[in-house]
């Protein structure tokens, strides 16, 4: 009986955070109809997309964003993870790339770049990637090579 109530109450967490995000969407896109510049407005409805699985309407609103701000180098992190959800690992790649050149930093970029590296079996390549993540202090690019 537990198990049964405790998977009711999941399902019934999942489908409130779906509402959640679903009126996130909507408020959203009222700021974008004020708005239609506004790129955060359109990252954050992109984070909402992805977050309901909905990776092709991310990748546009990223698409969006990289027009209206093209040195957002989150965008292009976000729209590589959503490619990489698609497995369309090249694209994710392409875009781990801009942000990398955009951000030599950006320790979660690198990490994900080397997780497309190891997807499409370019192992030594994800090392380097996963190793350059951990030396900028990315914990599960360390927890990868351990």
């Amino acid at each position: 009986m537990r198990r049964t109530r405790a998977a009711a109450n999941g399902v019934q967490g999942i489908a409130e955070n779906a509402k959640k995000r679903k009126t996130a969407i909507e408020d959203l896109d009222r700021a974008i109809h004020f708005n239609p510049t506004d790129a955060f407005a359109y990252f954050n409805r992109a984070n909402q997309y992805t977050k309901l699985g909905q990776y092709h309407r991310a990748i546009e609103d990223l698409d969006q964003v990289l027009r209206l701000a093209p040195s957002f180098t989150s965008a292009y992190t976000n729209r590589g993870n959503n490619n990489f959800e698609l497995e369309n690992f090249q694209r994710a790649i392409e875009n781990y790339n801009q942000a990398i050149r955009l951000d030599p930093n950006a320790a979660k970029s690198y990490y994900n770049r080397g997780s497309a590296y190891n997807a499409i079996g370019q192992s030594q390549r994800a090392i380097q990637d996963w190793r350059k993540a951990c030396e900028l202090g990315y914990p599960p690019a360390c927890g990868l090579l351990k």
